[in-house]
C-alpha cells in the first residue's frame, strides 16, 4: 500500500444524491461546504459551517471527539461522498523532471527519485503524482512532476478519524488543486491566472493555466505580531513577483491575480507595482467567498470576527467539492486520490 488512493476505501453504502461535501482540514478546525453539482447548471452551495477541533489533552492527541461528531451528524448523515484536503502542514510537495514510461507509471518509478528529499524511508510514504503545466505544454522540453508525499502512519490517522467523524470518505486532495478548481469557476478559460490566499498561519499561492496547475507555493512562518513573515515584514510583493516571473518564464505569464482574505497593504502593493518588479504584475481583484462566477450561493457563509482560518477553510473546501465539476484535459482528477 504506498498510494494516496489505497487509503480512500469507504466500502459503506453511498448515495446516488448529486449533493457531495468538501472537507478542508486546518489547524484550529473542520470547514464542511455542502455543493449540489447537476448535470444542469451552476453548483449550488447548500450549507457551509466551520466547527473547532476538540482541545488538545496532555499528550497532544485530539480529545474528545464525540461533541464533534454529534454536530456534524446532521451534515454526514445523508452520506454525500466526501473530497477532504489534508491541511498544508502534512504533506510534502516536490517537484521532479518526469521519468520515463507512461504516465500511470510514474507514481510507481517516482518514488525512488523522491527519496533523497525525504527524511523518512520512501517505503514509509504514501505518495501521488500529477503534471505540472511545463515547457512541454509551452513549446519546451521535459515535463515537471508534483509529488505530494506524507506518511503511511500520519495518512492512516487521518482517514480513521475522518471515517470516525460519519465522513463517506471518496477522495484527499491538498489545498493547491482546490484553489485551481475555485480558478476555473471564477475565470474565463484560456486565461492564466494566480490566486493568492491568507489565513492566520499561511501564505498559499497558486497558478493555474485552464484546469493546469502551474506552480503552487506556501509559506507558514509567523511574525511576532501574528501575522504570517512574509505579510509583516513586507517581502510578500518580492516573493510574489519572483513566482511570476517564474512563470513568465515558463511560458505562462499571469494575466489575472486574485487575492482572497489578503489584502496587500500599502508596502506590498507599492513594490509589486514597481517597474522590473515582475514580467507581468496584474492588479490584484478581491475574490469574494460568496460570488464566485458560475457558484450559485443558497446560504450564508459561516464568519467569526478576526478569524480568517474560517472564511480561508471555506474556501478551500469549496474547491474540493467543486472537483470534477469541469472537464479535466490532463486527467489531474484521476491522480489524486
Amino acid at each position: 500500500v504506498n498510494s494516496l488512493r489505497a487509503f480512500v476505501r469507504d466500502r459503506r453504502p453511498g448515495t446516488t444524491d448529486p449533493r457531495r461535501l468538501g472537507v478542508a482540514l486546518g489547524r484550529l478546525g473542520i470547514a464542511v461546504v455542502t455543493v449540489a453539482v447537476g448535470t444542469r447548471g451552476a453548483p449550488t452551495v447548500e450549507g457551509a459551517v466551520w466547527l473547532p477541533w476538540p482541545a488538545a489533552g496532555s499528550d497532544g492527541n485530539r480529545g474528545d471527539l464525540q461533541p464533534l461528531r454529534a454536530a456534524l451528524q446532521p451534515i454526514v448523515a445523508a452520506r454525500y461522498p466526501a473530497h477532504v484536503l489534508l491541511a498544508p502542514s502534512a504533506y510534502r510537495m516536490t517537484l521532479l523532471d518526469a521519468p520515463p514510461g507512461p504516465e500511470r507509471e510514474h507514481a510507481r518509478s517516482i518514488r525512488w527519485s523522491l527519496a533523497p528529499y525525504l527524511s523518512e524511508p520512501v517505503d514509509q510514504m504514501a505518495i501521488a503524482v500529477f503534471p505540472m503545466a511545463g515547457p512541454t505544454q509551452a513549446g519546451g522540453a521535459r515535463r515537471r512532476l508534483a509529488a505530494i508525499s506524507i506518511r503511511k502512519t500520519d495518512l492512516q490517522r487521518q482517514r480513521d478519524r475522518l471515517l470516525n467523524l460519519g465522513f463517506n470518505l471518496q477522495s484527499i486532495g491538498i489545498p493547491p488543486l482546490a484553489l485551481r478548481n475555485i480558478s476555473i469557476h471564477a475565470v474565463p478559460a484560456g486565461v492564466n491566472n494566480a490566486l493568492l490566499s491568507i489565513s492566520p498561519d499561511l501564505v498559499l499561492f497558486s497558478v493555474h493555466c485552464g484546469d493546469h496547475l502551474v506552480l503552487s507555493r506556501q509559506w507558514s512562518a509567523r511574525g511576532a505580531s501574528g501575522r504570517t513573515r512574509v505579510v509583516e515584514d513586507g517581502s510578500l510583493a518580492v516573493e510574489l513577483a519572483r513566482s511570476l516571473d517564474y512563470c513568465a518564464d515558463r511560458g505562462f505569464p499571469v494575466e489575472r491575480l486574485l487575492t482572497f482574505a489578503a489584502p496587500l497593504d500599502r508596502d506590498n502593493a507599492a513594490q509589486l507595482r514597481e517597474p522590473g518588479a515582475a514580467a507581468t504584475v496584474p492588479a490584484p481583484e478581491p475574490l469574494p467567498l460568496v460570488g464566485i462566477p458560475g457558484i450559485h450561493w443558497q446560504t450564508p457563509a459561516p464568519s467569526l470576527p478576526g478569524q480568517s482560518e474560517v472564511t480561508t477553510g471555506c474556501l478551500h473546501a469549496l474547491g474540493a467539492a467543486l472537483r470534477g465539476t469541469k472537464a479535466s484535459a490532463t486527467g489531474m482528477e484521476g491522480t489524486i486520490a
